[in-house]
């Protein structure tokens, strides 16, 4: 964005356009597969989530490389962008190979974990042993996007996820309704997508003019190490504590049911869709914001940072219109089976009015990326979990309330979303 920009309403939008629309398709990986094996079988849909859940853990707790990149390319001179590109690629590289090892060297006690039982066991399996194939790849993918959103080219990164998709979606068709592979053949799907979608990106980062020519001879500092590490640690522990609630949450509702762990698997993938979606506009506040606040440019950073909230308020607004009046489209969209979208509809108004209040805890999340406020979050991410999402889930498993662990779920992005508010107006409006 120009620095001559007035930082408009639609200047913001359209900035942060292609990174909406990116991050409304980076979540389809897993949405396609649910909802084309939802179509098939209940059971096969159920042992596919445990399996996702374990494999969405262990990448979402190193989201931290997706954060802490787009934040350090963003805010870095030209002159130290190489070396910021190659510390957070190298440390990719290195997650994603031990991580690998893990989810293969435990996979009995990590199914057990999980939940996984005699019934799901052959599912969660064959999908699971293919997709840790490319989880190395998952990770240098999303990381090598948030780069590239770093460093302001949203436009590729939003080609790279829609080719990538759409090469997804074709592939787990075919093998699932032509070629009857079952989930293997989705997994597969899934893996060679991000296996392509990896080296492609890698490719036009090498080629931005930032870069070019100057990648292989950059060398990166002890300091840059240093900054890099502790961001990651502190986002790291944010990153798990979410991840601990979502898996616990799947875990709970796994115990309540197959048909309570399909319609939580379901509600899961459309809860999350506004979220995706919103990290479009919470990128924007952190590239914008690290870019200025870096500057200590305060009074633009205020300006993006109270636009960017009412962007995401109208979006969090749209969304409980559409899932107020659509919601029949929707579910049938992932199931046939009435037993779970009886379960699913008994309290889809919960789904539906939190959508408004998960926006703001959204955006205001990517805010406190730009300020590099990693270490916030990071605290009060635990402390939300401790004292707001683990006292609600141990009343829903103590009731078999699939209904009352979404109030937990939904309770802690409440706070999310105050604990946000209560930051950014200490640190832009009041210092």
């Amino acid at each position: 964005m120009e620095e001559k920009s007035d930082f408009s309403y639609k200047e913001l939008f359209l900035f942060s356009l292609p990174s909406i629309l990116s991050s409304l398709l980076e979540p389809l990986s897993g949405t396609i597969d649910t909802a084309f094996v939802g179509q098939i079988s209940t059971v096969w849909l159920g042992g596919m989530a445990l399996a996702v859940t374990l494999l969405s853990s262990f990448t979402w707790m190193f989201n931290f490389l997706v954060h802490a990149s787009t934040q350090a390319v963003a805010s870095s001179e030209d002159s130290k962008v190489c070396e910021a590109i190659k510390t957070s690629l190298s440390v990719a590289l290195v997650v994603g190979v031990i991580t690998t090892f893990l989810l293969w060297a435990f996979k009995e006690p990590l199914f057990e974990l999980v939940g996984v039982n005699e019934t799901l066991y052959e599912h969660s399996n064959s999908y699971y042993s293919i997709r840790i194939l490319g989880h190395s790849f998952t990770l240098l993918y999303t990381t090598t996007l948030s780069l590239l959103r770093g460093l302001g080219r949203v436009n590729i990164s939003f080609f790279m996820i829609g080719l990538t998709t759409a090469l997804n979606a074709l592939l787990t068709y075919l093998a699932l309704f032509v070629f009857d592979l079952g989930l293997e053949g989705a997994a597969w799907g899934t893996v060679l997508s991000f296996v392509l979608g990896s080296l492609l990106s890698f490719l036009y980062l090498l080629n931005d003019e930032k870069v070019k020519g100057k990648f292989l001879s950059s060398r990166v500092k002890k300091s840059g190490w240093f900054k890099f590490g502790k961001n990651s640690l502190n986002i790291f522990g944010r990153s798990f504590t979410l991840t601990t609630c979502f898996f616990l949450s799947t875990r709970f509702a796994g115990s309540f049911g197959i048909k309570e762990l399909a319609a939580h698997q379901i509600l899961l993938q459309l809860w999350l869709f506004c979220s995706f979606l919103l990290d479009g506009v919470a990128v924007t506040g952190t590239v914008l914001g690290a870019k200025y606040y870096a500057k200590r440019e305060i009074e633009k950073v205020k300006l993006i940072f109270f636009r960017l909230l009412m962007i995401g308020g109208v979006i969090g607004i749209a969304f409980t219109f559409i899932y107020a009046f659509g919601a029949d489209f929707l579910v049938g969209l992932f199931t046939k089976d009435d037993d779970v979208i009886k379960v699913i509809f008994s309290f889809w108004l919960l789904i539906v009015l939190s959508q408004i209040t998960n926006s703001f805890a959204f955006v205001y999340d990517g805010l406190l990326f730009g300020l590099e406020e990693f270490g916030y979050l990071r605290k009060f991410m635990i402390i939300g979990a401790i004292f707001v999402f683990l006292p609600l889930a141990f009343i829903a498993v103590n009731t078999n309330s699939l209904a009352f662990l979404w109030v937990g779920m939904i309770s802690l992005n409440v706070f999310r979303g105050f604990t946000g508010f209560y930051k950014i107006r200490k640190e832009i409006y009041v210092n």
